[in-house]
């Protein structure tokens, strides 16, 4: 299997089915014209004859007040999907990096009764609880049915804790001051652009 440079919003369903892919890792962003791709894909994965097991998208702080997040947990609720979304951070997972991200996961329930659907959309966007801690109740509830009734969830776990080490912890500090100069940002990088972050 190559990489392909098209994108994705040109895949055809023959293109993805090809693949025969079971999990789907997304990184797809929500703004036009760049939301196409995601749109695209959820518009194609109804018409899929074998669609993917499990999905996983990551994206942006704000993509969960979206029409793109709205349309795609519209899909993959009528397509029988358990859905679990939380907003992280790596902090939570002692990284020291403090930029809260957005995590949807989703599995394909196989064993249900073709005419009850395991969650309908509107019960969903109703109920559906966004995580903010790690794990949460329904990863560690219910495993003899193994069936997650989180919207029920009252976020009474104890989140785990880690020990998040200084940034200089990962900074060599017996460079000296030459050594140093090879790792800066040059300063025409940042005098450029007047926006510039870092």
């Amino acid at each position: 299997m190559y990489p392909t440079g098209v994108g994705i919003d040109f895949l055809n369903i023959n293109d993805i089915e090809k693949y025969d892919a079971n999990c789907w890792l997304m990184r797809l962003d929500d703004q036009d014209p760049r939301a196409k791709g995601l749109l695209h894909l959820i518009d194609i994965l109804s018409k899929l004859s074998n669609p993917p097991d499990y999905i996983f998208l990551e994206n942006v702080l704000n993509f969960e007040k979206s029409k793109s997040r709205e349309k795609l947990i519209t899909q993959i609720c009528l397509m029988n999907y358990e859905i679990h979304e939380c907003l992280l951070t790596p902090l939570q997972f002692g990284i020291p990096n403090d930029r809260l991200r957005y995590y949807l996961m989703a599995r394909k329930i196989q064993d249900f009764n073709k005419s009850e659907k395991v969650f309908t959309p509107q019960k969903y966007f109703e109920q559906a609880v966004i995580n903010t801690s790690w794990p949460f109740e329904c990863m560690l509830n219910n495993k003899e049915t193994n069936k997650c009734y989180h919207w029920k969830q009252q976020q009474s776990q104890q989140p785990l804790e880690f020990n998040v080490p200084e940034l200089s912890n990962y900074i060599e500090n017996c460079l000296d001051e030459n050594e140093l100069k090879k790792y800066l940002v040059p300063e025409k990088y940042i005098l450029k652009s007047f926006d510039f972050k870092f």
